[in-house]
């Protein structure tokens, strides 16, 4: 059992960026392109493993561009600071904010600040993905490094995991 719920980082063979690989959490018990609170962790914990602010992780889900219906995240280097990173955010209710009206898209985002924070804002961002599942939602979700909310320098340090979720239109008919 335990090496049924092994995951693995495996190279993407079409990679879209320097190191673009594949995290396929619990490979071989064969879950399906949706989120679980344990492969939010793995996601997390694989990102801060990382001691560079260029690591990302993606995740597109059903109806969302996702190309396979097996559970899986992107994990790439992106060596640019991106809006995403620093933007101020809007709260909305408890640990749950959203990107504010003046972007162009809609999202909601999360932080965590310190380690104490993450099962708690893994545990919202679980919830809201379920919702989306159960709603029939097509979502992505993105991990980055970023500053903490309120403070929207681009020349303050990424001191945070900023975590990105869009709901979406469906990809398919």
């Amino acid at each position: 059992s335990d090496t049924l719920d092994t995951s693995y980082i495996v190279i993407n063979v079409s990679p879209l960026e320097i190191g673009h690989s594949l995290l396929l959490p619990s490979l071989f018990l064969g879950l399906p392109q949706i989120l679980t609170l344990k492969s939010l962790k793995l996601a997390v914990d694989i990102l801060l493993t990382s001691g560079s602010p260029a690591f990302r992780v993606g995740f597109n889900g059903l109806c969302a561009y996702a190309t396979v219906n097996h559970l899986h995240f992107h994990v790439y280097y992106l060596n640019c600071q991106m809006l995403l990173e620093y933007l101020d955010v809007e709260h909305l209710s408890g640990r749950c904010y959203q990107l504010p009206s003046t972007y162009p898209g809609r999202g909601y985002v999360f932080q965590i600040r310190s380690n104490d924070e993450i099962d708690p804002v893994l545990r919202d961002v679980a919830t809201l993905t379920d919702y989306f599942i159960e709603n029939n939602i097509a979502h992505n979700l993105y991990f980055s490094r970023g500053t903490s909310f309120g403070n929207s320098s681009s020349t303050s340090p990424r001191d945070c995991v900023r975590i990105f979720l869009w709901p979406r239109t469906s990809s398919t008919g």
